[in-house]
C-alpha cells in the first residue's frame, strides 16, 4: 500500500516530510514500530554526498544532511538540508555516497552488511561499541522504520 498517489523525490525536503508522516502513522497502527520507538531516543545525522545533478540544484550543494530526532518514542525533528542543524550534536553521524543511501533505501543493501563492508562511516566510531545495547536498539530500529519508508513512492534521479 502505498502512502501518496504521486512520487517524490529521494531525500528532496517533500520526501523527508513523507516520510516523517509514514513513520506517525506506523507508530499509531503498527504494534512493532510503536513497541521499538516507545522511550527510545536518539539523533542521526546522515550526510550523503556526490548527490546527482537534479538534488545539487535543490540544495545548491553536491552533499545533503537528513537528521533524524526520536525523543522518547516522538519523532521530533526529520529534516534535510545543507548541513546537520546548528546546536545539534547527533549521537551518530553516518557518511555516505548517494549510491550507498539509495541502495540501502531500496533494501538491495542491509545496514548490517553495509557497515560490515565499509559503504558507509559511524562517528564517532568508538560510541557504537561503548553502549553495544543501545547500538543494536539503533540498527533494529532503523531497519524497521525502513520497511516503513518504502511505503512511499519514490523516485530516484541520476
Amino acid at each position: 500500500m502505498n502512502l501518496s498517489t504521486s512520487s517524490c523525490l529521494f531525500l528532496s525536503e517533500e520526501w523527508v516530510r513523507r516520510m516523517g508522516t509514514a513513520i506517525e502513522k506506523a507508530k499509531a497502527t503498527d504494534p512493532e514500530v510503536k513497541s521499538l520507538a516507545s522511550e527510545f531516543s536518539l539523533s542521526v545525522a546522515y550526510v550523503i554526498s556526490n548527490l546527482p545533478k537534479r538534488l545539487q540544484q535543490i540544495y545548491d550543494c553536491d552533499r545533503v544532511a537528513i537528521y533524524v530526532e526520536l525523543e522518547e518514542g516522538v519523532l521530533k525533528r526529520f529534516t534535510a538540508a545543507k548541513d546537520i542543524p546548528n546546536g545539534k550534536d547527533p549521537n551518530f553521524t553516518v557518511e555516505s555516497g548517494y549510491g550507498t543511501a539509495k541502495s540501502i533505501f531500496l533494501g538491495e543493501m542491509n545496514l548490517a552488511s553495509a557497515f560490515v563492508r565499509r559503504a558507509f562511516k559511524v562517528k564517532p566510531f568508538t560510541r557504537i561499541y561503548a553502549n553495544p545495547s543501545f547500538s543494536a536498539k539503533s540498527l533494529t530500529t532503523f531497519n524497521v522504520l525502513l520497511k516503513v519508508m518504502h511505503k512511499v513512492e519514490t523516485e530516484f534521479p541520476e
